[in-house]
This record gives structure tokens, sequence and C-alpha cells, in this order.
């Protein structure tokens, strides 16, 4: 199992549950021109991820967006993690502002056996730095004996 940049609890447990009411579609209308900004000026700006997640935030709604954002905020699946027997590499991005750090202890505490790698990269591991997530798990694959 790789889990890359990824969450088993809401990664703002100190917010009330209430708070998730408070998210509506209109902050996200303004999310393509924020991450447009944030891509193109950002120091892992790279012009083939900045299109394709261009392309992507215009498909989503931004009604999509804010039910996501309330959906993040009632996640718990350490117990599921905690029963899965399978090997499980966690790789994240050491630059990660939307996956935070917590979330990887959350993963270890669940399941103290899986190995973590941390990239040099945004949360968008996979896409911006695609040799270096390759590598790890690459190096992951090696050490259950696959590759």
């Amino acid at each position: 199992l790789i889990l890359a940049a990824r969450f088993v609890r809401t990664p703002a447990p100190y917010l009330p549950a209430w708070c998730s009411h408070l998210v509506t579609p209109l902050p996200f209308r303004l999310y393509p021109l924020v991450a447009r900004l944030r891509m193109r000026f950002g120091r892992f700006s790279q012009p083939a991820v900045h299109r394709m997640a261009m392309e992507v935030a215009a498909l989503v709604r931004p009604e999509v967006l804010a039910h996501r954002i309330r959906a993040v905020h009632r996640v718990d699946v350490a117990e599921q993690l905690r029963t899965c027997v399978a090997p499980l590499l966690y790789l994240r991005g050491q630059h990660d502002r939307l996956v935070p750090a917590s979330a990887m202890r959350a993963v270890r505490r669940a399941r103290p056996d899986a190995r973590v790698a941390t990239v040099r990269s945004p949360h968008m591991v996979l896409q911006t730095q695609p040799a270096a997530s390759a590598r790890a798990i690459e190096e992951f694959l090696e050490l259950l004996g696959i590759a």
C-alpha cells in the first residue's frame, strides 16, 4: 500500500465540527486564480504541472470543492489502516502545505511499521517530483523483495 500525501484523520482536528458547515462554494470560485498564481510563482513551479493543474481546476465546480473540504473534516480511517496487513509506504512532500507532517505521524501511530519517504516537494509530490517519488517507491519494493 502506498499513500502519497494522504491522511487517515482530518488534518485540522482542532476545528470544531460545526465549522465544516461554514464552508461554502463562494471562496472556491476564486480557487483557480489563487492556484494559478501560487503554482506559477511558487518555488516548485513547473510549466507542465501548472497546465495540468489548471485544466483540472477548471473542471471542478466550486460546489464540489466545498463538499470535499467538508468531507475532509469527517475523515477518520485510522482503525481501518491499523487492521490493514499490507506493507505500507507513506510518501510525503517536505513542503506540503495541504497535508501537514502531523498526518504522517497519525499514519505512524496507526501503523508503526510504515516506511516513510520524504521528498523535497509541495503537496503534489508524484506530479512535481516524479523521479524522486519513483526512487522512493522502487526502494520500498526492493526492501520487500518485489523489485
